[in-house]
């Protein structure tokens, strides 16, 4: 599912908790369990759309 919206960050670094922060709201929202989210990932890409950094939705991140 595309974000048409995204967000601009400072760093990959910066990108990746802010996506994080985002999917752990969404998880939270949705009240469902880390096997729904199988095969599931949040590609940050830069301003061409070239993906430069993937994370795994169907673990528990670190936060």
């Amino acid at each position: 599912m595309p974000d048409d919206e995204g967000i601009v960050a400072s760093s990959i670094q910066a990108a990746a908790v802010s996506a994080l922060e985002a999917v752990e709201d969404l998880r939270a929202q949705m009240l469902t369990s880390f096997d729904e989210w199988r095969g599931w990932r949040l590609e940050i890409v830069d301003g061409s759309g070239r993906a430069i950094h993937v994370i795994p939705l169907d673990v528990q991140s670190a936060h």
